[in-house]
């Protein structure tokens, strides 16, 4: 549905009543849940996302997440910032920035537990695990589809950005972050060896959590 006085913008609804659904997906053998957030971007003069949406979103992933690990699930927080708009690569990974650090704000505050977090690839091997942490996959950094410069940037650039969203946004007790992978080409070793501090990162297909591969 819209955010109040940004139609432009949009949140997700689904809390009433979500921790019966979670615990009955748990005893019918789920393990892992998971939250997408649609996130505007756009130039910085065209003003999306504003930051009452930023917010309503980051406490929408938060109020899930917390309810989920109740459930004895782990939560995959997915913050989506969308590039279908003119926003170049800086204003992505500003974006990217403010959201991610939004979101662990609010995780904070809700007492969600970060540690323990896996990735995707990592994640297929602890099917059965007792306690729960929670897992971050966010999008790449990327420039608009409507960026007048699109052209110019490399993977290798896409690579420097997302790097650098994790190094300042994401805290250092997060051991892994997941991916969704087939946006742009990419190569999760690009990133690796662009991390300021060693991180454990990892493409994560559509049908990751269910198949091996």
């Amino acid at each position: 549905m819209p955010v109040p006085n940004s139609p432009s913008e949009f949140t997700v609804e689904g809390l009433d009543g979500l921790l019966g659904r979670l615990q009955a997906a748990r005893a019918a053998g789920a393990r892992f849940s998971k939250w997408r957030v649609p996130i505007a971007c756009t130039s910085k003069e065209r003003g999306l996302p504003t930051q009452s949406s930023l917010e309503l979103l980051a406490d929408t992933l938060g109020q899930y997440a917390v309810i989920s690990q109740e459930a004895g699930l782990v939560p995959i927080v997915e913050p989506d910032v969308e590039f279908s708009e003119d926003a170049d690569l800086a204003r992505s990974v500003e974006v990217h920035e403010r959201a991610i650090q939004l979101i662990y704000g609010r995780l904070k505050t809700y007492n969600v537990l970060l540690e323990g977090q896996r990735s995707c690839r990592e994640a297929r091997k602890y099917l059965d695990l007792s306690s729960t942490g929670s897992i971050i996959k966010p999008s790449f950094p990327l420039p608009g589809l409507k960026c007048v410069d699109r052209d110019k940037y490399k993977p290798e650039d896409i690579a420097l950005a997302t790097a650098t969203v994790i190094a300042r946004a994401v805290p250092t007790s997060v051991p892994g972050v997941a991916f969704l992978s087939g946006r742009f080409k990419i190569t999760f070793r690009d990133v690796r060896v662009k991390l300021i501090a060693p991180r454990r990162t990892s493409p994560c297909p559509r049908d990751a959590l269910s198949h091996g591969n």
